[in-house]
């Protein structure tokens, strides 16, 4: 959002809005540019000042946020303060590619932490579904591959940019207490080690690492 906002067309008029529920996943450092805005609210119950004012809306990486009631929810939120004829975009990881031990481990993991706390693991191929029954018109669905290894990844010779293997590791991360409370994994060390792992097949340098995204797209 902030590259978007850094990287506008001239005379263009764009406000951009982040929102998440806790003001930690937010940037706040004081050179931002001037027209990004952070709201802390829920995506299921947006400001009702926000009725009818976005030309786009995007939901990212949202599939470990929302159980499979919420969803619906906040496909009718994002509906609600989009202006008639805005867009929206839905962007949810599939799975990475691969079949190591590790890759295999940490896809059985993750499904049964979804299960655990009423989420769906394969939620992202119903999306469209949800998307036209939140109201929405013109949608469409697209699976994309992208590049998780740093070597593979736009921008992944600047050692300041992230790969995307390395953003996943750390969200794999923050589930390590639910893991371990739920008895996936045998101890601390075991997850740590199962991490230790992951990072070594998706963070490959000798060849292409792939994962899979469900992309949708429609419109008000």
């Amino acid at each position: 959002m902030i590259d978007v906002a850094k990287t506008a067309p001239p005379n263009t008029q764009w406000t951009l809005y982040g929102v998440d529920v806790s003001w930690t996943q937010f940037s706040l450092s004081t050179d931002l540019p001037t027209n990004i805005f952070f709201e802390q609210a829920s995506v299921i119950s947006l400001p009702r000042s926000w009725n009818v004012s976005f030309d786009f809306v995007q939901l990212r990486m949202m599939h470990a946020a929302l159980s499979d009631a919420e969803w619906p929810l906040a496909l009718r939120e994002t509906h609600r303060v989009l202006k008639h004829g805005g867009s929206m975009q839905l962007m949810a990881p599939m799975k990475p590619c691969g079949n190591t031990p590790a890759i295999l481990r940490q896809a059985d993991l993750f499904n049964r932490l979804f299960y655990a706390v009423g989420m769906d693991p394969d939620l992202s191929q119903k999306m469209p579904q949800l998307v036209r029954d939140a109201g929405f018109r013109d949608v469409r669905c697209d699976i994309r591959m992208v590049a998780l290894n740093k070597k593979l990844a736009e921008g992944g010779e600047d050692g300041n940019v992230p790969s995307l293997a390395t953003l996943l590791l750390a969200a794999v991360n923050r589930m390590k207490a639910k893991a371990i409370e739920l008895g996936c994994v045998d101890s601390a060390e075991d997850f740590d080690d199962l991490l230790k792992k992951l990072e070594a097949d998706w963070n490959v340098d000798d060849r292409p690492m792939y994962g899979y995204f469900v992309i949708v797209t429609a419109h008000k």
